[in-house]
């Protein structure tokens, strides 16, 4: 009996579990059922098929790739495609390239599944298919698109703004302590300021606005009884600017309510909590506005031996603005907070 040759057949179908693979002709058509199809086999090949190629839902067509070529199934007639295309990468380096991985007189249909992903980072794929070829384009992958913001200035004037009223906040916290343990209280000058705005309202006639004075009147008595303080906090900048950033101007108005209470002889603990709005205008197209609320905890106290004045809060900050081109930064105008607040002087222990 002589060998059967599958150039000499007029048609070859691949079912389930079977495999075609190599190089060389097939003189007929072949239908890939379920099968898998391997153009060039165990290296990289043509493979040809004289008649037509079908390829079903079920079946695979499995191609070697290497970064100089790839296997290729060349169809006389038509190719019908439809299930698996198994892209097997070689190692190696890949660069942008097509392959081309099948060629016939006409192609319809597509691949429903592409499996195998070049292993080169930074290049992606993509399968295609014309009326005469199914390829293979591996493209570089566009780099990341970075938009530089414009106006962007705002947001580091923003910030000097909140810096300085957050500076603000800390240097009332602290010129309270500092009172307490220099021994200051401000509870009688807090109610005197206060106390002739009762006698208006009496006047008045309404008993209702009386009554309300009244209560205004005793709070601050009745809060600096028990430790309690309140601070209204508000202020206005302006600052230059240069080429690289404008202007602008910066107002904001709040205020801070606390309470401390000794907790050991000469050392108090306290917390305090308040609101801050602030605005910002830039003088060109930018302006912003934040609101902040604040909670803060406190405390200090005396250590062995003192004598002379109360401690002295006396921080600063400092802010510099950048340009509007990411990358670079240009000092445009620098601010800066002190407090020194006035001593109170107490006798040594």
């Amino acid at each position: 009996m002589q060998p059967i040759r599958l150039r000499d057949l007029a048609e070859t179908s691949i079912g389930p579990a079977g495999t075609l693979a190599g190089h060389g002709t097939i003189g007929g058509s072949v239908s890939n059922i379920s099968g898998i199809m391997v153009p060039g086999g165990s290296s990289i090949g043509t493979l040809t098929v004289g008649g037509n190629f079908t390829q079903g839902s079920f079946g695979t067509l499995a191609v070697e790739v290497s970064p100089t070529g790839a296997s290729q199934l060349v169809v006389g007639g038509k190719a019908s495609l439809a299930g698996t295309l198994a892209l097997i990468y070689d190692p190696g380096t890949y660069s942008a390239k097509t392959y081309t991985l099948l060629q016939a007189a006409s192609v319809t249909g597509s691949f429903s599944i592409v499996t195998g992903q070049v292993p080169t980072p930074g290049l992606t794929q993509s399968v295609s298919i014309d009326p005469t070829n199914a390829e293979l384009a591996l493209t570089e992958a566009p780099a990341a698109l970075t938009v530089a913001p414009t106006n962007d200035t705002i947001f580091p004037a923003m910030t000097s703004a909140l810096i300085l009223n957050g500076q603000r906040a800390n240097l009332m916290v602290l010129d309270r302590l500092g009172a307490r343990l220099g021994g200051g209280a401000d509870a009688p000058a807090v109610a005197n300021l206060i106390a002739p705005a009762a006698s208006p309202l009496a006047r008045a006639g309404s008993s209702n606005l009386a009554t309300l004075g009244e209560i205004a009147t005793a709070l601050p008595q009745g809060m600096a009884q028990y430790g309690g303080w309140f601070r209204g906090i508000g202020s206005f900048a302006s600052l230059n600017g240069n080429a690289t950033a404008p202007s602008f101007g910066a107002n904001s108005g709040g205020f801070l309510i606390g309470i401390d209470r000794p907790v050991e002889p000469d050392f108090y603990l306290g917390a305090a909590t308040g609101y801050i709005y602030t605005g910002v205008q830039e003088h060109s197209t930018s302006n912003g506005d934040t609101d902040t609320g604040r909670f803060m905890v406190y405390g200090g106290g005396w250590a062995g031996r003192r004598c002379g004045p109360r401690p002295q809060a006396m921080p600063t900050t400092a802010s510099t603005r950048r340009a509007a081109f990411l990358g670079w930064a240009l000092p445009t105008k620098r601010m800066a907070a002190t407090s020194s607040p006035p001593a109170y002087r107490r006798a040594c222990r």
